[in-house]
């Protein structure tokens, strides 16, 4: 800014934004449906991440007010688990699936979310496991769109980031706590609490997945403040997640 003071004077005030003391990025898994929770998370004003899952009828008529309303938008693809019961949907990516299906469902969950600039899997304990399949599915993906993927670590055994990374895609690991696992208000700010500790001590950026809920969304708005006090950053998956060169 130039304040010109007479014709001989000139005075300028630089005003530079301090860097901040850490970063962090939280992602919130299984958006879609109209709850009270999606009414809390829009109203934060900081750059948290909506991930929708594709199923929902609601789903892209929300994540468009979300993107309207400055939020990144990504896909939350919903992929197979171990245990029997799920979400049953024509779009879940299953194992015993052939190649012309998982595809075919692959395009159909990008189509429900076509804002998405990344995405992510929900469940998925036994098709991340499947490296064939996980290339399938990324193979397709770079058919249509240009997209990061991260991987939700629903599995110690996922092979999604490998295939991710031969296709080239711009990826990432959840490299913190899933914050809301036990559903209240108590816990789920311990592990905020903790992720904020953790942030302090690390160079990069933690990244961290909580749900669509209104006690995990209640408890993320009561410690936004502490993170503004102690100049912590919290970004979106896009600023951070670099592109693969290879």
């Amino acid at each position: 800014t130039t304040l010109v003071v007479n014709t001989e004077t000139e005075l300028q005030f630089i005003f530079e934004k301090p860097q901040p003391r850490a970063r962090i990025s939280i992602v919130i898994d299984d958006m879609g449906h109209m709850s009270r929770g999606f009414k809390i998370y829009r109203n934060m004003g900081h750059p948290l991440t909506m991930a929708f899952l594709p199923f929902y009828d609601t789903t892209e008529t929300q994540s468009e007010l979300a993107y309207q309303e400055g939020f990144e938008i990504m896909l939350h693809m919903p992929m197979q688990p171990n245990h029997r019961r799920y979400f049953r949907s024509p779009l879940v990516i299953e194992t015993d699936l052939d190649d012309q299906e998982i595809r075919s469902r692959v395009k159909k969950s990008l189509n429900s979310v076509p804002l998405a600039q990344g995405f992510n899997n929900h469940q998925g304990s036994k098709a991340m496991r499947d490296l064939d399949l996980m290339r399938i599915v990324m193979d397709e993906v770079s058919q249509h769109r240009k997209l990061y993927f991260i991987d939700s670590i629903t599995t110690g055994s996922s092979k999604a980031y490998r295939a991710a990374t031969e296709a080239g895609f711009a990826a990432t690991k959840r490299n913190s706590d899933f914050l809301d696992n036990v559903k209240s208000h108590e816990a789920i700010t311990k592990k905020l609490e903790e992720l904020i500790n953790l942030s302090l001590r690390s160079k990069g950026v933690r990244l961290a997945i909580i749900h669509e809920s209104k006690i995990s969304a209640k408890a993320v708005k009561h410690i936004l403040p502490k993170l503004e006090s102690l100049n912590i950053e919290v970004v979106s998956p896009s600023d951070f997640i670099e592109p693969n060169l290879l």
